[in-house]
């Protein structure tokens, strides 16, 4: 992961907020032209990396929805559970870094190539810790019967999703 933080390195991939933190988007010419498939049942919030780094909000998708997206090579996306803030992965990785369409492979019009969404294998205290945030108001975590380093992990607020914006550039056209 480009760019962690030592206080990232060992964080479960769910809790990351900025799993592209330190990529940007480079300039190129180079299309790619993508299908981001949701395979989630999760509301999943996709997210481009701007040429200054920046998260830029693109799009929200629905459980099984999909949008069809002509980026560059070059340009990062990442997902997250819209809801939790979660960090969702295409092909087992955080951040997606598309390929480059090639016309005499792809044919014209471009094929699109697919990409799908997923979640990320979860450990049992990580998925634990998810349904119990989802379950238990944070006023009530003090009356749990587990350890305070959960307690702790419990307090953590949860992420608020953003459903405006869209990234510069980039088409939509689902």
């Amino acid at each position: 992961m480009t760019g962690a933080n030592k206080s990232e390195i060992n964080q479960p991939l769910w809790k990351l907020r900025n799993p592209a933190r330190g990529q940007r988007s480079g300039q190129s010419r180079v299309p790619s032209f993508l299908r981001f498939v949701n395979r989630t049942t999760r509301r999943v919030n996709v997210t481009w990396i701007d040429y200054d780094g920046r998260s830029t909000h693109y799009k929200t998708l629905s459980a099984g929805c999909c949008v069809d997206v002509n980026t560059f090579v070059g340009h990062p996306w990442t997902f997250q559970d819209r809801d939790s803030g979660d960090t969702l992965v295409v092909q087992s990785q955080a951040v997606y870094l598309p390929e480059a369409w090639n016309r005499d492979k792809d044919g014209w019009p471009p094929r699109r190539r697919l990409v799908f969404i997923s979640l990320p294998v979860y450990s049992l205290r990580e998925r634990c810790l998810q349904v119990v945030k989802k379950l238990v108001p944070q006023n009530c975590i003090d009356l749990l019967d587990v350890p305070p380093v959960l307690k702790e992990e419990l307090r953590i607020p949860q992420h608020s999703g953003d459903d405006s914006g869209h990234g510069s550039g980039h088409s939509d056209t689902s």
